[in-house]
């Protein structure tokens, strides 16, 4: 259990050994209980850089962080930084700030249990818990201790799994245990098998350039949400198995800058390019079958994390990979997030 950071090798060493807030770099950040891989987020507005592929795996310098350096738990769940450069780490046991020297931790989440960070267009950071969503309010935060809103209300479920903003900044909640909502200005609704949201839990979502969301399920599909011409609403259409969607649990969705849609399952990795799915495994070098999530990057690479195979890149067709007992210190990797070098995050 642990936070990680691998980064470019061209760094002078005396960045390697501290977060920079100031002069962020391209670089990768990997946290357990599942790891997570930390270079930026799935469905960013405007894409990291990303590591230079020309460069191996295993050049790439690694820093970790655990409760020895003050993490509030080793069970790390989600990573996201914020435009103002902080590190915001959230964990099994609550929620903490990094900002390159020491922790600093926060109280009063509805659930200890921190399941999903994002900061919206305004500066807002979201944080969604196994008891409900709440925001950081900024008066209080630089204060540590309890910092938070009261509960969101209406939501489909209390175990939040995934946020993200779209182009109209209403936020989309994911849950593991009442399926989708959507928050606006106007209020929290919520989408369930009526509206064609067809099961409770909802694994990742992706937002597209064009307005369109993607919302991964567990085990009945791949689900887009299309806005109307008329702009009076909009439409969920769902891809399964006879659209040649894998048949297999859906883990995690990213959406590359040329529009590709990447989704890992628990079986591998498929590609969408709108009209037709492309599914990879281990006959074409994928490490491990049992992927959790995905990001790939402006410069071409798909990030791959798994349960029990460390983290894979794909690049140009190959895959390479850090494996767990010799490059990393365990196998698991469960959440990618994508940093742009110095360019404020909009979206998760």
């Amino acid at each position: 259990m642990y936070l990680l950071r691998l980064s470019r090798p061209a760094l002078p060493a005396s960045r390697l050994r501290r977060w920079d807030r100031a002069q962020p770099c391209a670089q990768v950040l990997l946290w357990g209980l599942l790891a997570a891989l930390w270079t930026g987020s799935p469905s960013q507005a405007q894409p990291s850089p990303g590591l230079d592929p020309a460069h191996a795996l295993t050049q790439y310098v690694l820093d970790v962080w655990t409760v020895d350096e003050g993490l509030p738990q080793n069970s790390v769940t989600a990573v996201r930084r914020t435009a103002d450069g902080f590190l915001w780490v959230g964990t099994q046991e609550g929620l903490a700030r990094f900002d390159g020297v020491e922790f600093l931790g926060y109280e009063g989440l509805p659930s200890s249990f921190v399941s999903a960070l994002h900061e919206d267009r305004d500066g807002t950071l979201w944080v969604g818990t196994y008891g409900g969503l709440v925001a950081l309010d900024p008066a209080r935060a630089q204060l540590g201790g309890s910092a938070f809103t009261a509960p969101v209300e209406g939501l489909p479920g209390s175990r939040v799994s995934v946020l993200a903003s779209d182009a109209r900044d209403a936020l989309w909640i994911g849950t593991f245990d009442g399926g989708l909502g959507r928050m606006t200005e106007d209020g929290t609704e919520a989408f369930s098998l009526t509206e064609g949201v067809p099961e409770d839990a909802v694994m990742d979502i992706a937002v597209g350039a064009d307005g369109s969301v993607w919302i991964a399920m567990q085990t009945e599909g791949l689900v887009r949400y299309t806005r109307s011409s008329n702009d009076s609403g909009g439409t969920f259409t769902t891809l399964t198995g006879a659209d040649g969607l894998p048949d297999a649990p859906l883990t995690g969705l990213a959406l590359a800058p040329d529009g590709t849609l990447w989704i890992t399952t628990e079986r591998g990795l498929a590609r969408y390019d709108g009209s037709r799915f492309t599914t990879f495994g281990s006959a074409d070098g994928l490490p491990m079958p049992d992927l959790r999530t995905v990001a790939a990057d402006a410069r071409g690479s798909v990030w791959l994390g798994g349960t029990d195979g460390g983290l894979a890149r794909f690049y140009q067709g190959d895959f390479s990979a850090l494996s767990a007992g010799g490059d990393l210190p365990d196998g698991k990797v469960g959440a990618l997030h994508l940093d742009g070098e110095g360019q404020p995050m909009g979206r998760d």
